[in-house]
């Protein structure tokens, strides 16, 4: 509780030092927030000049047959195609400016064909790798490397970081799901509850690191300021149409 009450007045400390309080009053002594307490000026003027606005008849503009036409049309496209560049090769271009990267992928993304036919089948009765089964396979450059595994699915990873062979001891529990996916490991485990078992390192370090968002998301709803905080994929739009509509106008000539 003395660790709540000392965030809170950190985040709702104010520093009135730079407020001009001359000719005016505060609503509360413990408000910040001033009233001018100036007379009302005597004088006045006696022919207002309103501002001439040019007639314009109204113009109906039909909306985009598609939501993305509507959305092209305030962020520039060019923007969208390097966004849209970068999560489709996120893993390499995260190298070339020297971080590592490791992550599950998707069966779409251009992921080695051999290594997505197997996982199409592996929910099915087609299916025969056993448990803990790894196949690694780098891409054309050699820069990143595609690394499948079976766990009660099987998984598809891409990573810049492991080659497949770093080994982890982790405690695992035998799976209650029904899954035919699931065989494989309900087999390894026979009627052991609890298991010991030898498995790669991408898979224990991305399990136990992964939830670094969700446990952000929970701090801030424990311990959040007084104002309301947004989550969620609409700060990601804002930001790119702030980037895209702002710069240009800040680097315009006319500006």
């Amino acid at each position: 509780m003395a660790s709540q009450q000392a965030s809170d007045l950190a985040v709702n400390a104010y520093d009135d030092s730079c407020i001009v309080v001359a000719n005016s009053r505060r609503e509360q002594p413990a408000d910040n927030t001033c009233r001018p307490i100036k007379a009302p000026d005597p004088s006045r003027g006696y022919r207002f000049r309103p501002l001439k606005l040019p007639i314009r008849a109204p113009k109906i503009t039909a909306l985009p047959q598609e939501p993305l036409l509507l959305f092209q049309q305030f962020v520039p496209i060019s923007l969208v195609e390097s966004w849209a560049c970068y999560t489709n090769s996120w893993a390499s271009h995260l190298r070339q400016l020297g971080h590592g990267a490791t992550g599950t992928a998707r069966q779409n993304c251009g992921f080695h064909e051999p290594l997505v036919k197997l996982k199409k089948v592996d929910n099915t009765a087609a299916a025969d790798l056993e448990f803990n089964y790894l196949t690694a396979v780098p891409t054309k450059d050699n820069l990143v490397n595609q690394i499948i595994w079976k766990d009660n699915a099987l998984v598809l990873f891409l990573s810049t970081v492991f080659t497949g062979v770093e080994r982890v001891d982790r405690k695992r529990k035998r799976p209650t799901t029904d899954q035919p996916s699931a065989r494989p490991i309900k087999r390894f485990f026979g009627a052991e509850p609890v298991k010991v078992i030898s498995i790669p390192s991408i898979a224990a370090i991305y399990n136990e690191q992964m939830n670094a968002v969700d446990q952000g998301d929970q701090r801030r709803a424990y311990w959040s300021p007084d104002r309301r905080v947004r989550r969620g994929n609409w700060k990601a739009l804002l930001i790119i149409v702030q980037t895209s509509l702002g710069l240009p106008a800040r680097n315009s000539p006319d500006q």
